[in-house]
């Protein structure tokens, strides 16, 4: 019987001891959970926060690729203003280069006319010395 004694308190005594290592493991995970979650709210913020600063990078990117966009488009429609007006500027200038060689080519015309008058003038004036015996 003491025997049976001895067995039934060894028998409490270890089932007491297993129900305190329980709850003293149990409580030693509600604070490891505590922490946890603890971690994982605190987590959460910092995603929070790198979404919203990925948010803003974004939406500020955006803004500067359509800045960007409307700015090539306006260079583009510069230049094809420039090459409207040098288009037209080279006829132009083909133009003023036909009227250049035109103009050359009267006063050239007009120089050697002017040559001829001068020489059938002088040959006009030296003959009429010559009746009149002014020349020598």
């Amino acid at each position: 019987m003491v025997f049976w004694a001895v067995y039934e308190f060894k028998k409490i005594c270890l089932t007491l001891f297993c129900k305190v290592n329980y709850q003293f493991h149990m409580n030693r995970l509600r604070e490891k959970e505590q922490d946890l979650e603890r971690e994982v709210a605190r987590e959460k913020r910092t995603c929070k926060k790198l979404e919203q600063a990925i948010l803003e990078e974004k939406q500020e990117a955006e803004k500067q690729l359509n800045e960007d966009r409307r700015s090539a488009k306006e260079a583009r429609r510069q230049l094809q203003q420039c090459d409207k007006r040098l288009k037209h500027n080279d006829k132009y200038a083909k133009v003023l280069e036909i009227n250049n060689e035109v103009l050359l080519q009267k006063a050239e015309f007009a120089k050697r006319e002017r040559d001829l008058l001068k020489e059938s003038f002088t040959r006009g004036i030296v003959d009429m010395q010559k009746k009149s015996n002014m020349h020598r």
